[in-house]
């Protein structure tokens, strides 16, 4: 009979200059029959930028569906020294596979509640080749792939990533990705603040979202997302190829029911050097199917000089709402200002995008747009 590794503890560490150039590393691992852990007040980080060829560098990682009901709570992740100054830096240049997850948790949908809460992730440079892939981004702050999870109070800033290479939203860098079916999800109360990603050079496609559901029933509540300062979430592209930027994107299926109310979205933007054409920045993103409610949320200050003339993409959006099936979705209550496109060309912009379904009967209330 297996005997669980159950009630340890981890607690008030300093573990740096944990690292392997071509093998995928963590400095906090549990595997196998760990649950009940508290892993709080750690300090992870790198005292020199290190050379990554094809490796994953993970900060904390639970990997196994037997670890539930863990607390990661409190822990450090990121910048030079144990007092959070200097930066935590992987390769100088685009020129190894380097990958970066402060926190990524894969655990059982039937197993107890994992809670991730009043973490720093920060002081954070990846230089990369890689694309990333869907459960390994280029950078994730917090990964949930399986598992019943709370997400809160957590702050992630000052983040830069770089990469020669086309993204997608299935790899695209991540503030909070979920991807987990389980019930009992909710991303709440978290700071993601500073962060970049720029394509080095060419033609290509760069992605990022600040929050992303890939999937399941999740409440998104009271996170915001950008800092004060203009442009502090931002997506640059040297070349023609399309920068997308999103503060919550969300594509859970017909069967999944997401809540995303009381969030500040803000200074999140799009920087072409060339024309752009299918470049975008939105504030919330939802389709694919699932029951969406959009509800009292504060979006400002989007901004793009994308050449994005599509009706259908736009350019700038506060909120847009893809249905792909006959659920009664609820926008409603939200406030949208701020919104800007400087570029030459008569780009498109929306306060709200929403495309429903004929046989459903959506509600699209109280909500207050302006310049």
């Amino acid at each position: 009979a297996t005997v669980a590794n159950d009630n340890g503890q981890i607690t008030n560490n300093n573990i740096y200059n944990i690292h392997r150039a071509s093998v995928d590393n963590a400095a906090i691992h549990l595997y196998n029959f760990s649950p009940a852990w508290t892993i709080t007040g750690n300090k992870i980080y790198q005292e020199a930028t290190r050379t990554s060829v094809t490796s994953t560098n993970y900060g904390i990682l639970l990997s196994q569906a037997t670890s539930n009901g863990v607390l990661i709570d409190d822990n450090t992740i990121g910048y030079a020294a144990a007092n959070g100054t200097g930066t935590t830096g992987y390769n100088t240049s685009t020129s190894g596979a380097a990958r970066f997850c402060a926190i990524s948790v894969n655990s059982s949908a039937s197993g107890a509640l994992n809670t991730i809460t009043g973490n720093t992730i920060g002081g954070i440079s990846v230089f990369t080749t890689s694309g990333g892939a869907p459960t390994i981004p280029a950078f994730g702050g917090v990964l949930v792939f399986n598992g019943k999870y709370l997400v809160d109070d957590n702050t992630i800033d000052g983040i830069n990533v770089t990469t020669n290479t086309a993204t997608t939203l299935n790899n695209s860098p991540v503030g909070i990705l979920s991807s987990s079916t389980a019930t009992g999800q909710t991303i709440s109360n978290n700071r993601i603040g500073a962060i970049s990603f720029a394509l080095s050079s060419g033609t290509l496609a760069v992605n990022m979202a600040a929050i992303k559901v890939a999937t399941g029933s999740v409440n998104v509540q009271d996170n915001t997302i950008g800092t004060a300062s203009a442009s502090s979430f931002l997506v640059s592209n040297p070349g023609t190829g399309s920068a997308l930027c999103y503060g919550i994107w969300a594509g859970s299926g017909s069967v999944y029911t997401v809540d995303i109310s009381g969030n500040t979205i803000q200074n999140l933007a799009t920087s072409n050097v060339g024309a752009g054409t299918t470049s975008q920045v939105i504030g919330i993103n939802t389709s694919a199917g699932g029951l969406y409610s959009v509800d009292n949320n504060t979006i400002k200050f989007l901004t793009t000089n994308s050449q994005n003339v599509s009706a259908t993409a736009i350019s700038v959006a506060g909120i847009y709402a893809v249905s792909a099936n006959t659920q009664a979705h609820s926008v409603s209550g939200n406030t949208i200002y701020g919104l800007s496109n400087t570029s030459a060309v008569n780009a498109t912009m929306a306060g709200i995008y929403f495309t429903g379904n004929s046989s459903a009967v959506s509600q699209i209330a109280k909500n207050f747009i302006y310049n």
